[in-house]
């Protein structure tokens, strides 16, 4: 691949991630609101048991996930002409296996006891990501051939549609059920929609009928299993917070976990970029050049270092009248759980990304080993320090679990993705952010503090920028790059 076509390859999927980034935060907006509307209408005991059902249902999805929208993205982008032949068999599998892990699940939440609110609730919520985990499908395959709009579109209503019927229920008295059979309607509907648009940019092979799962789906799901050991470990811990917190502690301190997880979840927003836009980009330009696909994960390393680090870092400062604001005072003992969250967001872009990149290169079982690893010890530390003391000390040992583990797995995901051709950019965009750290803890002083807002405020953005420039964290190749992507500038213009 030329150094001009590389360079097409890598404003396209500048773009793409644009467009999706924009449906991401829009959407999360919408389920911002929700999500500040639930613990305030429902109050920290109730909302605890909600996301207590929430959380087992989305097991489910993990369930589903089997690694294939992973490897739909990495496989069509290779071969877009298998694009309809392969998305059917998932879609084959999917809908049966779901059917069956739903009802498993229903039997053995009904066995244990659990109590009728929280197992209608686990039903309604396992139909919800059934229906999410089919839309995935058509998503991952419509990414794969470049097509991010129509999937953009339509979550960004589906969300909008959701909030609209949520807040009516809460703000109407209506029981939580009603909040997620919405979630139900408004998954279903973006399914149809997703559906009718493969069928135009795939065949009418998505539409074929036939019984039983094709042979081809399981030979997929095998050739999958490392990925999807991956993102089961993944998804676990990432969550495991939650379902220990609700063993050994009470229902408010998984509702104070839940509130900070929250807030910190939002600046998550992004992560699926990663798997969404850069993995089938990576795979495109790795088809030419080892050196290509360094440009892509490089550029995406310090774009996550850039975003992530200073929003990590001020989010750290401001937990406390953060949490206050958005939930209010009986969600105080969140603000040191929040605190302690707060880092593992730069973190997980760079694991993340990290990840992509070792799985483009085949490498999925060593991705599978690392997080199967931080599972382990996201067990072991969450037994150990989310135990309750005085208020919140459960849940800020939850948050501290998720720090270390999350420390750990980023660490080793670095370190076996490592090229040399990362070091350079890296260390420069590395340097800026430390001096850019250093001199906001300065400014967090009451003296500082003290100022007028205004003044506050164009303190901070001299702090962030000037060492980013100075240390060239930022360089003007960057700044054309960004600008090419917003005036759509052919590739030439940045490299010249």
């Amino acid at each position: 691949m030329s150094g001009h076509a590389a360079s097409d390859a890598t404003l396209r999927a500048a773009r793409a991630a644009l467009a999706v980034g924009a449906s991401l935060l829009v959407g999360a907006a919408f389920t911002a609101v929700v999500r500040v509307a639930l613990p305030r209408a429902l109050g920290p005991e109730a909302y605890g048991g909600y996301r207590i059902a929430e959380s087992a249902a989305e097991l489910v999805l993990i369930l589903l996930s089997l690694g294939l929208d992973t490897t739909l993205r990495r496989d069509v982008a290779r071969e877009p002409a298998q694009a309809g032949a392969r998305l059917w068999d998932v879609i084959r599998l999917r809908s049966i296996g779901g059917t069956g892990i739903a009802v498993l699940g229903v039997l053995v939440l009904a066995i244990s006891g659990v109590s009728p609110t929280v197992l209608v609730l686990f039903t309604t919520f396992v139909l919800a990501q059934l229906l999410v985990s089919l839309s995935n499908a058509h998503t991952a395959t419509l990414h794969a051939v470049g097509d991010a709009r129509w999937p953009a579109v339509a979550s960004v209503a589906a969300r909008a549609l959701w909030a609209f019927l949520a807040l009516g229920f809460l703000y109407g008295g209506a029981p939580p059920l009603l909040v997620a059979g919405a979630l139900v309607f408004s998954e279903g509907l973006r399914l149809l929609v997703l559906h009718r648009r493969s069928v135009q940019r795939h065949g009418r092979t998505v539409a074929r009928r036939g019984g039983g799962i094709p042979r081809a789906a399981w030979v997929a799901a095998a050739a999958s299993l490392p990925i999807f050991i991956n993102f089961v470990a993944h998804s676990l811990y990432a969550r495991l917070g939650t379902w220990v917190l609700g063993v050994q502690a009470s229902a408010l301190e998984v509702g104070w976990y839940s509130a900070a997880a929250n807030i910190a979840g939002v600046a998550l927003l992004g992560m699926p970029l990663v798997t969404w836009i850069l993995l089938p980009a990576a795979a495109r330009a790795g088809a030419g050049s080892e050196a290509d696909r360094d440009q892509l994960v490089v550029g995406a390393l310090r774009a996550a270092l850039l975003f992530a680090v200073p929003g990590a870092l001020l989010l750290s400062l401001v937990a406390a009248p953060l949490v206050a604001l958005v939930f209010g005072a009986a969600f105080a003992p969140a603000s040191v759980a929040l605190a302690r969250l707060a880092p593992t967001i730069g973190l997980a872009y760079l694991a993340t990304i990290a990840a992509v990149s070792l799985i483009e290169r085949g490498r999925e079982r060593t991705v599978a080993a690392v997080s199967v690893a931080g599972l382990l010890v996201s067990v072991g530390l969450t037994l150990v320090l989310a135990r309750p003391s005085t208020p919140g000390a459960a849940a800020a040992g939850a948050a501290t679990a998720a720090l270390l583990t999350e420390c750990a797995v980023t660490t080793a995901m670095l370190a076996l993705a490592w090229r040399r051709a990362w070091s350079a950019p890296l260390a420069r965009t590395a340097a800026g952010l430390v001096a850019v750290a250093s001199i906001l803890a300065v400014l967090d002083r009451p003296a500082v503090l003290a100022l007028p807002l205004v003044f506050q405020l164009i303190g901070l953005v001299v702090a962030v920028v000037a060492p980013l420039l100075l240390l060239r964290a930022i360089r003007p190749a960057d700044l054309a790059f960004a600008r090419a992507i917003l005036r759509r500038e052919p590739a030439h213009v940045v490299t010249h």
